[in-house]
């Protein structure tokens, strides 16, 4: 328990961190280079992650084998799957670079935009060379370090790193650099990440060793993960990619701006609640503890009620966010609260099964839950297409709600009847209450008192002020009703520090 808060605090913290600085880095990007250009970088970040499906399931699997080992201190076991896990990772990295080549060549051909082709291919070419490195260098010990628990070691190397190259980013822009100069100077970050990793891990396993025979039976579930990873990814991407086949980079800019604000949360939260979370609930299914029902109800009730008081208070400084943050772009309309409403709720739908996720990550029931993550990526196609072609980019976020809201209730259906052994009631009444919470702040702030915002400081104590009600009033409501639960997760909190 103490190594799970430790890992979720500093989640938080450096993904707060970087989500500050990355944001305030791109709004130099779109001031200084333009819708287009912010809209084609989000477009190839988009066509790269569906490059990352070459992992099928790699890292999941690996962090899931590992568990056991780990915790019975079978080194033997460890460096078989270190070392089987090692040359896959290779192997993807290279035929990763070969599908950036390719893009790179495909790219300013799809792209419907008046940018030179020459240009649109450095920036994609770029684009994907960290990506290569990530697979060649440094898979092996994310791996490693996630499954030991260790998870708050990469999260801070990523946001000193983040931090860093955010001002890099920053001074180039503004010293007049093209964008390529920028894009170019970013490729030192994986560099260093690698050296900081091969050392950090050299000093704290000595033992370990890559060069074992490896063990590839132990990582044998990866082909049910793929599964997985290729839902998600048709669920999380399928939006951008309509748009900059059939639409313009500047649509792909407007919802870019968007995704930037729920996008970047959703992943503070995801690294916060799961990635943290996952090896503590490994290491306590591997070892059979009694407790771990009851610790699982602690962790989904605290992030429950964290989670809607956190979207409430973004909902309401989404607009006021938006309109300063696209202040001077001209010849685009990126004010759209309807816009805001779509993205929270498929925020929304796709954070609030984290918890059911963890569980089910942590079993390693992969294969059981397949069905459920296919039927998800069917309706989102089968909704989203027809919807774009009426609604626009409405359409899309409407196609991931209905989606994203059928997989959220199935998979909370499995983990509580399958996993847990329990009836669904306390969850159903836990989310009900939490939703008529978020309903009614809301309203009092688009209907009582209304955020206006004329630059970032008046914004900035907006947000603190908003952000301060919201957890009053989803704190002491969700803390009369459980009242008893909260203060034994304090005593948790305080008997492990």
């Amino acid at each position: 328990m103490r190594k799970l808060t430790k890992n979720i605090f500093v989640a938080v913290f450096t993904k707060l961190l970087l989500i500050i600085f990355s944001i305030v880095a791109q709004r130099f990007v779109l001031r200084s280079y333009g819708s287009e250009i912010n809209g084609l970088t989000s477009s190839i970040t988009q066509f790269l992650s569906y490059f990352t499906l070459l992992e099928a399931g790699l890292g999941l699997a690996s962090i899931q084998a590992l568990y056991k080992p780990l915790a019975t201190g079978d080194q033997s076991g460890i460096d078989g799957i270190l070392s089987a896990t090692s040359r896959q990772y290779r192997k993807i990295g290279l035929i990763f670079l070969g599908l950036s080549i390719i893009l790179s060549i495909t790219m300013p051909l799809i792209s419907h935009s008046e940018l030179d082709k020459g240009l649109v291919f450095f920036i994609t070419i770029l684009m994907g060379m960290s990506m290569v490195a990530n697979y060649l260098f440094i898979g092996r010990y994310q791996v490693l370090l996630s499954a030991d628990r260790k998870v708050y070691v990469i999260n801070i190397l990523d946001a000193v790193l983040g931090v860093s190259f955010s001002l890099i980013k920053i001074l180039l822009i503004n010293a007049g650099y093209s964008i390529i100069v920028v894009l170019s100077a970013a490729l030192l970050s994986p560099v260093i990440r690698t050296l900081v990793l091969f050392i950090y891990v050299k000093i704290s396993y000595p033992k370990i060793s890559y060069k074992v025979v490896p063990n590839y039976e132990a990582i044998g579930k990866r082909k049910y993960v793929l599964v997985h990873q290729i839902v998600g990814m048709i669920t999380n991407h399928t939006d951008v990619t309509i748009l900059t086949v059939f639409s313009t980079l500047s649509q792909v800019s407007v919802y870019s701006v968007y995704n930037l604000i729920y996008g970047n949360i959703s992943a503070i939260i995801s690294t916060a609640f799961s990635s943290a979370a996952q090896a503590s609930f490994g290491r306590m299914v591997e070892s059979e503890i009694p407790e771990l029902n009851r610790y699982y109800e602690l962790y989904e009730l605290f992030f429950t009620c964290m989670l809607f008081c956190l979207m409430a208070a973004v909902l309401v400084m989404t607009i006021p966010f938006v309109s300063l943050y696209t202040e001077g772009v001209i010849g685009v309309e990126y004010i759209d609260p309807i816009l805001a409403i779509l993205f929270m709720v498929s925020m929304l739908f796709s954070t609030i099964r984290i918890p059911a996720i963890t569980m089910v990550n942590a079993s390693g029931r992969f294969k059981e839950t397949q069905k459920g993550a296919v039927i998800e990526a069917i309706i989102n196609i089968a909704v989203s297409i027809p919807a774009f072609l009426f609604l626009g980019v409405r359409g899309l976020l409407i196609g991931t709600c209905v989606a994203m809201g059928y997989r959220a209730l199935d998979i909370q259906i499995y983990t509580y009847r399958k996993v847990l052994g329990k009836s669904l009631k306390r969850w159903i009444f836990m989310v009900c209450l939490n939703i008529f919470l978020m309903v009614i702040f809301v309203l009092f702030f688009t209907k009582v008192d209304p955020i206006i915002a004329e630059n970032w400081i008046s914004w900035l104590l907006a947000g603190i002020k908003c952000m301060a009600i919201a957890v009053l009033w989803f704190g002491v409501v969700c803390g009369v009703l459980y009242r008893k639960s909260f203060l034994e997760v304090y005593k948790l909190i305080r008997k492990k520090y």
